[in-house]
């Protein structure tokens, strides 16, 4: 088990609402210095992407985090161990990574051999250029097998 620690807002699937509130919460996030205070407290890990609280109305919440203990100004949020699907995301941002939702992580859990455990599903984002072309980031999706 880890610690993520960060900020959050609610989001949604309904409609791609997601695709464009996620980038316009990383921008405003950034604009506001989240970014230079999250990469103080642990400036050796990546930045996190987390997608948890997951209703069935389509609604979830996303955190800009990074692994860190619990800061008080800040939402934590504790990753259980799991066995990790990791869908590899190369080109800029969020361009990349949302053709990997869509194209590969979306038809990876219809197959009938996983599912998924209900935690957190991850973004990892190394250091670097998000808006170069050989970027690349990470999807970690918690599964299990089904017999």
């Amino acid at each position: 088990m880890f610690v993520v620690t960060g900020r959050s807002m609610e989001t949604s699937h309904q409609e791609g609402e997601a695709f464009k509130a996620i980038p316009d919460f990383w921008a405003s996030c950034h604009m506001k210095g989240l970014g230079k205070a999250l990469d103080a407290l642990a400036p050796e890990k990546p930045f996190l992407g987390v997608c948890y609280g997951m209703e069935a109305s389509g609604k979830f919440r996303y955190m800009i985090a990074k692994e860190s203990e619990p800061i008080e100004l800040y939402e934590s949020l504790k990753i259980p161990p799991a066995t990790w699907a990791v869908f590899s995301c190369h080109g800029p941002m969020p361009e990349a990574i949302q053709r990997v939702w869509k194209e590969e992580v979306g038809p990876f859990l219809r197959r009938s051999d996983v599912s998924e455990l209900g935690y957190p599903d991850l973004e990892v984002y190394p250091c670097g250029d998000t808006t170069l072309e050989d970027y690349h980031t990470e999807i970690w999706v918690a599964i299990k097998s089904r017999p």
